[in-house]
């Protein structure tokens, strides 16, 4: 039986599932939990800490939040100032004796943070690998693909400049590259607002990045694939040389996160239980998934919902019940609608609360919204313009109302001033968040 996750109280042990529906908090609990042991255990480096997750995106932004908690706790403690919505720092507050310590543990975490291990599996394993010894190059997949797409935009940059006297923004190109190569097949949204010579350069553009695709592929072909990657991990430690290789990495891990672990599959949680023993609450070295089983029934995102719910114990299970992100009309009909429903093969539908500081806003004088054409274009990187400029017409149109108390006075009417806007981009398997302020 699950029960409800204390972030303050809650001891760390080997095979505990945190299950959390989005905006719930699963990468602030992520680093909040990495906080609290690092804080309470003198014998825990930074170092130890293994955490990994699905997108590079949500790599980069775990590793900022690991790293600004640590700061930011270690700063509150040093001035005894307290955050009651942080659980964790009003607990680490209440204990005044053991104040210096805790600081004292978090600064040196904070400073030897660039020795944390925070990134996609993938990177974890050529980690993995080198740690083995049995990489004889530093370079990753990632930096190897990295590194031919900027050679690749740079050649062509200077190809098109000089023969058609034609400039493309390099920023704009690489990163169309990149979501092309993501996935091939991704859908389009397409403005026909945009002016008849822009497309036409788009349209071009759109040909110029399937040659680099190709030429990309060519130059990264010698090299190990992603999948490459992990099959060679796992064979090392199932190998003639596993038990050492195991040994030294069980000397350097002793705790992991596994974000979004409804996307881990078989082969991967393989090379997880390698070093952290499956179903083994007692065990030293200690692994936390963090996940929604509802986000692993979707095939383009690569999860595997047989391999979750059969590493899933549900005798150590928590969950994360508020939402702080949906406003609460939203929730509670989200929750009338599907409580009690099953969503497939032992996957329940978790009731949640809403944030009860939480009033809602809404968007007032605004017709219902005209649909958006999606056209299979190969011009990925406008995908980001073509969306931010249909919501600014559209806020343009109306006023926010952020809480039915606003006056008049102080409602944000016409031009939004700045407005936090995400694209769903498709990267491989899996579709990722694009945020941007406009």
């Amino acid at each position: 039986m699950a029960w409800t996750l204390d972030l303050a109280n809650h001891e760390l042990t080997n095979g505990h599932t945190i299950e959390a529906s989005a905006g719930t908090g699963k990468t602030y609990s992520v680093a909040a939990l990495v906080t609290r042991a690092i804080a309470i255990d003198d014998n825990l480096r930074i170092d130890k800490v293994l955490i990994t997750t699905f997108t590079r995106f949500a790599a980069a932004e775990l590793r900022d939040r690991v790293r600004r908690r640590l700061v930011d706790t270690a700063d509150n403690l040093q001035k005894n100032q307290p955050d009651p919505t942080d659980p964790i720092l009003m607990a680490l507050l209440a204990n005044e004796p053991e104040r210096s310590r805790y600081i004292r543990n978090l600064r040196r975490a904070a400073v030897n943070f660039d020795n944390a291990t925070i990134g996609t599996i993938h990177s974890i394993c050529s980690k993995i690998l080198a740690l083995a010894g049995l990489v004889t190059h530093d370079n990753s997949a990632e930096e190897l693909t990295q590194r031919a797409i900027v050679e690749v935009v740079n050649d062509r940059l200077v190809s098109e400049a000089v023969e058609r006297g034609r400039v493309w923004d390099d920023v704009r190109v690489r990163k169309a590259l990149e979501a092309r190569l993501g996935s091939p097949l991704a859908e389009q949204w397409y403005d026909d607002t945009l002016d008849p010579t822009v497309l036409a350069e788009l349209a071009d553009l759109g040909i110029a990045i399937n040659d680099m695709v190709n030429e990309v592929h060519h130059r990264t072909e010698l090299h190990p694939s992603f999948d490459d990657l992990i099959r060679r991990a796992e064979n090392a430690l199932s190998g003639e040389m596993g038990d050492d290789i195991r040994t030294r990495l069980a000397e350097r891990y002793t705790h992991a996160f596994i974000d979004e672990a409804q996307d881990t599959d078989q082969l991967q949680w393989k090379l997880f239980h390698h070093i952290f023993p499956r179903r083994d609450p007692a065990s030293a070295h200690k692994l936390t998934a963090v996940g929604d089983p509802k986000q692993a029934i979707y095939a383009f995102r690569g999860a595997d919902i047989h391999a979750y719910l059969d590493v899933r114990d549900p005798s150590n299970m928590s969950t994360l019940d508020t939402n702080f992100r949906s406003d609460p009309p939203v929730i509670h009909a989200l929750n009338a609608l599907f409580e009690g429903k099953s969503l497939g093969e032992d996957v329940e539908y978790a009731r949640v609360s809403a944030d009860p500081g939480k009033t809602g806003s809404k968007v007032r004088g605004i017709a219902a919204a005209e649909a958006i054409d999606i056209a299979d274009m190969n011009n990925q990187f406008h995908a980001s313009l073509a969306v931010v400029g249909h919501v600014v017409r559209l806020l343009e149109k109306g006023e926010i109302l952020d809480s039915p108390s606003r006056t008049a006075e102080t409602r944000h009417s016409g031009r939004c001033q700045r407005c936090r806007i995400s694209v769903c981009r498709f990267h491989g398997k899996r579709a990722s968040p694009d945020f941007r302020g406009s």
